[in-house]
Order: structure tokens, then sequence, then C-alpha cells
């Protein structure tokens, strides 16, 4: 399967526990810690909820955003309101990178769009090859763009 060029992969895998400190050694260049206990994620913090929490003088870390381990393929069915971050897992089960919900809402987005302009040219081409009249879709520059089955069989047979 191609790879989705959305899914980033600057993240840091932890082990609980762990102090602010550590995590923000371990952080460098990346914007999401991923917490692991005894190999199963039990936790996510991104960069600025580990600021947030050096701010208020926190020792050990703290994650509570919502988060859901899934495969590439099920990331579709996912809802942006569903988590915080998905942690994107390859074909071995291992964590290859993640999402935050804006950028998982966008690329919903996107394929509903793309969905819908599909359809509607679907519908179009539908609509232009059922009139019985010629029809030649024509850019600014004269290029044709389109053409009707009538027109095609008439002129060019």
């Amino acid at each position: 399967m191609e790879r989705m060029a959305a899914i980033y992969d600057d993240f840091v895998i932890v082990e609980h526990p762990v102090t602010i400190e550590q995590a923000l050694k371990q952080i460098s260049g990346a914007r999401l810690l991923v917490v692991r206990r005894r190999g199963e994620i039990v936790g996510v913090c991104d960069a600025h909820g580990l600021l947030r929490q050096l701010e208020k003088g926190t020792a050990e870390l703290t994650y509570s955003e919502p988060f859901a381990v899934v495969d590439e393929e099920a990331l579709f069915q996912q809802r942006p309101d569903q988590a915080s971050y998905w942690l994107v897992q390859n074909d071995r089960g291992e964590i290859a990178g993640w999402l935050d919900a804006v950028t998982m809402e966008n690329i919903l987005m996107k394929r509903k769009l793309s969905q819908d302009v599909t359809e509607l040219t679907k519908d179009l081409e539908a609509i232009v090859d059922s009139i019985y009249d010629e029809i030649l879709v024509v850019d600014a520059t004269g290029t044709i763009l389109r053409v009707s089955n009538r027109s095609a069989n008439n002129l060019w047979g």
C-alpha cells in the first residue's frame, strides 16, 4: 500500500514512568511523545502539552489526550471527533507515524470532496452524452475538452 503523505513521522516512544525532564530530552526534533508501558501504548503527549506541564512544575509526565492505534486501512473509517491523535501501525504492528484531529478532518474532507467531484463529473458526462444535439466543450484557448457521443460520431464517423 502507498504510504499517505499526511502521516507524520516525528514521534518518540518512551517507557512509562517518565519525568518531564526526561521527556524533554527525548522529544528533541519530534512533536509527539508516545508513552509505552510493558510493550503496550498507554498515552500520547504533544510538545505543547509537555511544555504546559513544565510550566506548571509537574515532575512526572501526565498524558490524557484521547488516542487510537489503527492501521492505514482502518484510519479512513475513523471520525475526527473520536480521538485527538491516531497512531498508525505498519504491517508488522509497529507505529509508523501519527495524525492529529485537524489533519484527519482535512484528509476526510478532501476524500469526500473528491468523491463528490467524481460523481458530479459522471453525472455531467451522462447528461452531455444523452442530449440529442451535438455538443463540444472547449476552453478559453479553443482546445476541445469534451465531445458528446453524437458529435464524435457525426464529426469523425
